[in-house]
């Protein structure tokens, strides 16, 4: 079922949304005329005593939600429209986003995660570690994934709310993950294999390390960059 835009001087539909923890704007499905669509996109450019919009609501039987609108001048747009020969005539389809949802931010360590409905929870919770292992300057194990996502969802994990689609935003400190990986390490809940693995991979062929287990050859890897030494 669509909502409406309540504040659109003309018709205008929503039919998937995305918000963050704040209930700030990050993604919008629009259908409407050609006009109502400029119509709002203008008005969240505008101040508000020239009838900006700061805040607008979606609306549908039974349901409410305000959204703020935040970052416009960020918000990219992608258009469609349907021909003019259809039931409804000519309607222009947009999403309207903000560009942090299609790219990482490593140097910040954050980054959004985007859900579809019928995505499966095990598929979702794997996309998530990925994650985690591309935004984290230090060089992390499949086998631990199990003791740090627990961690690292507590420490900077946020769900995103909305409609069609969900997702969460994933902010990580990376002194606190150096730190947590390092106590776990200490303390034996974390582990590398020993050194005869190590030992035998190094000089094994390239063929062969190839098709080793990615967890070791992984390890092999960032141990010859030397950053796991720094942290054992």
């Amino acid at each position: 079922m669509f909502y409406c835009i309540e504040e659109s001087l003309i018709p205008l539909f929503a039919d998937s949304y995305l918000l963050d923890a704040n209930n700030r704007l990050l993604f919008l499905s629009l259908w409407g005329s050609e006009a109502a669509v400029q119509e709002f996109f203008a008005r969240l450019t505008l101040p508000n005593h020239e009838l900006g919009l700061r805040y607008f609501t979606l609306v549908r039987p039974g349901e409410r939600t305000v959204v703020e609108a935040w970052q416009v001048k960020d918000l990219q747009k992608l258009t469609a429209k349907t021909p003019a020969s259809g039931i409804l005539g000519a309607m222009c389809h947009v999403w309207l986003y903000l560009p942090a949802l299609r790219a990482l931010d490593r140097s910040a360590g954050h980054g959004y995660l985007l859900r579809l409905q019928d995505e499966p929870q095990e598929l979702f919770e794997a996309r998530q570690w990925a994650m985690v292992k591309e935004l984290s300057q230090i060089p992390l194990l499949d086998e631990w994934t199990e003791e740090l996502m627990v961690q690292v969802r507590a420490m900077g994990m946020t769900e995103l709310s909305g409609s069609g689609v969900s997702g969460i935003h994933l902010h990580i400190k990376q002194e606190c993950l150096v730190e947590l990986v390092q106590i776990r390490l200490r303390d034996g809940r974390l582990s590398v294999p020993d050194i005869s693995q190590l030992n035998a991979l190094d000089s094994a062929p390239a063929d062969e390390v190839e098709d080793a287990a990615p967890v070791e050859s992984a390890l092999l890897i960032e141990r010859k960059r030397g950053q796991l030494d720094l942290l054992i």
